[in-house]
């Protein structure tokens, strides 16, 4: 994609709502351009221009591969103002009634951080984050929040994450692209609190996320991903269960395998099992691709549906499953405003509660691999997408959490056999 000209305008007034308006400007340019209610043009897109990435042209596109990569910084100047902290849930709906009452300049929501016999639910301290996100928006005086997690990004090889509470990044963000909000996080270990502070009131506008890592402070950067070669292929004839497989990005992944003869067999499940109308040319080039197919209809959030589908695969003729692609997504769009624990619920269950029971009924060593789409709102944020946002975010940290087992568990396994080898044997196994 791209754009020959962005045009940016000074918007009159205070907050309002948006118009968005598109045109055609050509065989494939589009114009794309943002209004006031009362008419007064803010933004304009001349030019924009959507292709489709054809085979041939696979190698330039890895060239434009980015992954988040996190650098060493220094932090500004330590400053202090007046903190709220919006620590346990129980006292929660108390603390957060003081963001207009005491008018801080900084609330610290520590939910995440919490200690004890088991983890705050998920669900709970995201919503105890949104609720802080929702007071501070009626507050009539400028605040800045922080949301504190512990350990839910992966900085380095060697991090070792909890992706429990990682949704909080995408709140954030989705936070500041939405309502222009100052709303920082902050990921690590102990007590945080002042250095939160000192971010939120310093750095927050330019730096709004940072990871804390012993001593060293850590930020956010896009850098070009090196695309390898990621492994080799099952051993014999294999089946790929694809979630969201009848449509959109599930089924054109299942169609891929089957052409590419990456899988023998796919199976596709979804809530409906009814196969995308508005899909047809793509439905028909699975059929032909001589692959297997079988179309599943379930719910795989909830574990009786996907044990009943796990055991209809394993009955079934076809090949060994051996891959697992998680394309199942829910929206259910609002403003931050109007977000509440239904709204998060829904997109939670199907990407985070679909892959949980997927995790637990089929063993690691059944799969060779495991492919979890996500979006780019768990990166950007999204205006009225907060929560897809968020689930997205723990998503993406899941996969490096899953990730970093893999090649903990091959380093494990070189250290085993190292044991075994001579040093000469070793440095040809290096």
């Amino acid at each position: 994609m791209c754009s020959s000209d962005l045009l940016l305008h000074r918007p009159q007034g205070g907050k309002g709502k948006l118009w968005a308006l598109a045109a055609p400007a050509g065989p494939e340019a589009s114009w794309v351009g943002l209004a006031a209610v009362g008419g007064s043009v803010l933004a304009q897109l001349n030019g924009f221009i959507s292709r489709l990435v054809r085979s041939d042209a696979s190698a330039a596109a890895q060239e434009n591969v980015y992954a988040t990569v996190w650098e060493t910084t220094t932090l500004a100047a330590s400053k202090s103002g007046k903190v709220l902290l919006v620590g346990e849930l129980k006292n929660a709906s108390t603390e957060l009634a003081q963001v207009q009452s005491a008018a801080p300049q900084v609330a610290v929501v520590m939910t995440a951080m919490q200690k004890g016999g088991r983890d705050v639910i998920m669900l709970a301290a995201l919503q105890n984050a949104l609720a802080a996100v929702q007071a501070a928006l009626l507050s009539k005086k400028p605040l800045v929040l922080a949301l504190l997690t512990a350990g839910t990004q992966r900085t380095s090889a060697v991090d070792v994450i909890r992706p429990t509470h990682a949704g909080l990044f995408g709140l954030a963000r989705t936070a500041r692209a939405e309502e222009g909000f100052g709303a920082s996080s902050v990921d690590g270990s102990g007590d945080l609190v002042s250095l939160a502070t000192s971010h939120a009131l310093a750095t927050a506008g330019s730096e709004p996320e940072v990871a804390v890592r012993g001593d060293k402070q850590l930020v956010p950067r896009l850098a070009r991903l090196r695309v390898a070669n990621s492994g080799s292929a099952p051993e014999g004839a294999s089946t790929q269960l694809v979630t969201g497989g009848t449509a959109g990005l599930g089924l054109l992944t299942a169609r891929w395998l089957a052409q590419t003869g990456a899988a023998q067999a796919v199976v596709l499940v979804s809530r409906s099992g009814v196969l995308a109308s508005d899909m047809a040319s793509d439905v028909e080039q699975l059929q032909q691709s001589g692959a297997q197919w079988l179309g599943a209809r379930g719910d795989m959030s909830q574990v009786v549906d996907g044990r009943h589908i796990v055991a209809q695969v394993r009955q079934s003729q076809l090949p060994r499953l051996r891959g697992l692609v998680h394309a199942a997504g829910v929206l259910a769009d609002g403003m931050l405003a109007k977000q509440d624990h239904e709204s998060l619920s829904k997109s939670f269950a199907a990407k985070v509660g679909g892959y949980t029971s997927l995790h637990g009924l089929l063993s690691a060593s059944e799969l060779h691999t495991v492919v979890l789409f996500s979006s780019v709102t768990a990166m950007l944020g999204g205006g009225g997408q907060a929560n897809y946002s968020a689930a997205n975010a723990f998503m993406d940290a899941l996969a490096g959490y899953r990730r970093a087992l893999a090649e903990n568990r091959m380093r494990f396994e070189l250290d085993r056999k190292s044991t075994r080898l001579n040093s000469s044997h070793l440095c040809n196994l290096v």
